[in-house]
């Protein structure tokens, strides 16, 4: 099952596939260590899960949700990258290098990957040029297609993940394999700086993306986004355009200083590989979620978040909530089946799955709080805008300061003030007030009463351990 380098082999079928039991340990409990033990700290146990749930999902593409979810994570101590984003770049296979000298890839056999562009110009032009004189026969059609993306594999590499910056070409657009997804990883400074101008200049590229598909005609491309912001690139102007882009995307804040423990990184690469594989049509999607009290707080928490943004971005997410258990169910489905795993041990991992990530989907859109997103303030989104970074930007103020300095009404101001607090975004003191850092917003965040942590079902289930 595995190539002369140790590598998963993609070719061969999976139905019977047993080479975990050659790597010592089944899948399942290696997975339910991961969940359960990455870290000490529980909230940290919440991202990691959300970050290897989402990523298996973009890894699967529109095989596991027809709107495959995009991920940010935003630290909240200015740690670059996020220490728990790591996870997502150990998931997701670097793209291919470069071919140095002559290409190796059929369709491309001997050229030199220098000449890569040249050659996927000349594909495109021949396929066009002699589609429009003569119909074009299969195996000439075909011989222009391999050649445009070996070529392209040779000279600018591929794999399923590109860093943001040099996925597009002045020509030939989003440059991805024929199955035109792609997962665009944010993960130097440039990725950074390119995502951050694109989404706050109108984000054409994410509503739109275009490239070459196997037709050799420009077609929209499927994206998502998976990556980490420092706290000083997450302001109110990029977060509000996000959020308007209408796509099922979670903003995780992260107070996360290390890495999560990977107790078995072998195992937990391959499932990343194998469950890609495996599955080829998507999710269907439930009316609601996990029936139970748990699930249920959570749920209604999501609701009255949502209903006070976009309308585009509530469906989006509403739907994404809806998803997250099917989609848990086939990671620990698969894991399980190839563990020989009890129906009682998939159900458990598959509660566990999907309850820490709905508990990081929730408090990712409550953290939309910080910019004035998602509550109701009683006054315009301008203005809790421009009163929040007025605050930031100064020492404790008396209330008689904050009238005068953004020249709002008294009734407002107090009224304001009051929501404020209860999104843990200021601390009143009498005549006081003050702007909390986003350090002690997020802190305040993952503590409140609202956000109880999931039950760990597999710690529940007969002979498991009970600490």
């Amino acid at each position: 099952m595995f190539d002369e380098n140790d590598n998963p082999r993609p070719d061969l079928p999976l139905s019977n596939w047993d080479g975990l039991d050659k790597l010592g340990e089944p899948a399942l409990p290696v997975l339910a260590k991961f969940v359960h033990e990455c870290s000490q700290d529980p909230n940290e146990r919440t991202l990691a899960v959300t970050v290897l749930v989402t990523t298996m999902c973009q890894l699967t593409g529109r095989r596991m949700m027809p709107r495959v979810p995009s991920m940010i994570v935003i630290n909240a101590r200015d740690l670059v990258p996020d220490p728990i984003d790591l996870l997502a770049g150990f998931l997701v296979p670097e793209p291919s290098a470069p071919e140095s000298g002559l290409c190796r890839h059929p369709g491309f056999l001997g050229g030199a990957a220098k000449h890569a562009p040249w050659a996927m110009a000349q594909a495109i032009e021949k396929k066009n040029k002699l589609g429009g004189v003569v119909p074009l026969n299969a195996d000439t059609h075909q011989g222009w297609e391999d050649r445009f993306f070996a070529a392209q594999a040779a000279g600018f590499g591929s794999g399923p993940g590109r860093g943001y910056a040099e996925a597009w070409h002045d020509t030939f657009g989003l440059m991805t394999a024929r199955g035109n997804e792609l997962i665009l990883r944010i993960d130097s400074p440039e990725d950074r700086l390119h995502f951050c101008r694109d989404v706050v200049k109108g984000a054409r590229r994410l509503r739109e993306p275009l490239g070459y598909g196997p037709d050799l005609t420009l077609v929209p491309k499927h994206i998502c986004v998976s990556g980490s912001l420092p706290a000083w690139d997450w302001n109110a102007a990029l977060a509000t355009k996000l959020v308007e882009l209408g796509q099922p995307l979670l903003m995780l804040p992260s107070l996360a200083k290390s890495a999560p423990v990977i107790a078995n990184d072998t195992i937990l690469k391959v499932i990343a590989h194998c469950i890609p594989l495996y599955y080829s049509d998507p999710v269907e999607e439930p009316a609601n979620l996990i029936q139970d009290s748990w699930f249920g707080r959570y749920e209604g928490e999501l609701r009255s978040r949502l209903r006070h943004l976009p309308a585009t971005y509530e469906y989006a997410m509403q739907k994404l909530a809806r998803q997250l258990l099917p989609a848990c169910l086939r990671i620990a489905n698969w894991c399980g089946t190839h563990s020989g795993s009890s129906t009682e041990e998939i159900w458990a991992m598959t509660r566990d799955l999907c309850g820490h990530s709905l508990r990081g989907l929730v408090i990712g859109v409550a953290g939309l709080a910080w910019h004035g997103l998602g509550f109701e303030a009683g006054c315009p989104h301008a203005t809790v805008v421009r009163v929040l970074e007025y605050l930031r930007a100064r020492k404790p103020m008396t209330k008689s300061d904050l009238l005068r300095g953004t020249h709002i009404e008294m009734r407002e101001r107090d009224r304001l003030l009051e929501q404020l607090e209860a999104e843990n975004l200021v601390r009143i003191d009498g005549k006081m007030v003050a702007a909390l850092s986003y350090p002690e917003f997020v802190e305040a965040l993952y503590s409140r009463k609202a956000f109880p942590h999931p039950v760990n079902h597999w710690a529940r289930l007969p002979g498991k351990d009970q600490s």
